[in-house]
């Protein structure tokens, strides 16, 4: 068991997920029929209208107004009856958009990073970010990239950098999954040559970042 492998054993016990099924779960379904995905993600659709339905204010009100019953929902086209919301729609509102029992899924508090206007908060439930994990390590293992096994640089930039500002459950997490970053706001030539030279001396095979960052730097 690599340092990756037990950060998220013990998280998993903590809240109650399985990456281990999880990462066999969606290295399975990547040869699935379509048939065979359209036929899940209906289902999934069906248990996730029902919940909403049930027990989030808004999505409860717009499906009344809509003469909609969780019932009426059968097939992916029926999601386009659904209004798109904004942004703008949750931050007038933002308790109408939370479930009535969301405790109960363990929210992880989150926020954009504001690239495009003033940061947006919100919640993800640790099913669905074990399974965003999930998902990952499977994308990282098709370029033979190993979570917690092999190193990786991360070329990241304004809030996701943070320099000097790196709290202890952040470091740890960095060491858990062998994660290097550098800093994109300042790539100048001089500086590149650093980064790459602190890659070699670090014995770094594997790199991710925002396309333009990752292009300048290649």
């Amino acid at each position: 068991m690599n340092r990756s492998d037990l950060s998220f054993f013990l998280l998993g016990k903590r809240y109650g997920f399985d990456l281990r099924n999880m990462v066999r779960f969606v290295n399975e379904n990547q040869y699935w029929s379509e048939d065979q995905t359209h036929a899940y993600q209906l289902q999934r659709l069906k248990l996730l209208v029902t919940h909403v339905y049930y027990k989030v204010p808004h999505y409860r009100k717009v499906m009344q107004e809509l003469g909609m019953e969780p019932g009426d929902i059968r097939s992916l086209a029926d999601l386009q009856r659904f209004p798109i919301i904004g942004k703008s729609d949750v931050r007038a509102n933002p308790d109408d958009f939370l479930a009535s029992d969301f405790q109960t899924h363990r929210p992880l508090p989150r926020s954009s990073g504001g690239t495009t206007g003033i940061p947006f908060k919100y919640y993800n439930d640790t099913a669905s970010w074990g399974l965003n994990w999930a998902t990952k390590i499977r994308a990282f293992g098709w370029g033979g990239y190993h979570l917690g096994r092999d190193k990786i640089a991360i070329l990241k930039g304004g809030s996701m950098y943070n320099e000097g500002k790196i709290s202890l459950k952040a470091r740890l997490w960095r060491w858990t999954q062998r994660n290097y970053s550098f800093n994109i706001m300042s790539m100048s030539d001089e500086q590149m040559n650093m980064y790459a030279q602190d890659m070699a001396s670090q014995k770094i095979r594997f790199m991710r970042g925002y396309p333009s960052a990752t292009s300048s730097f290649a």
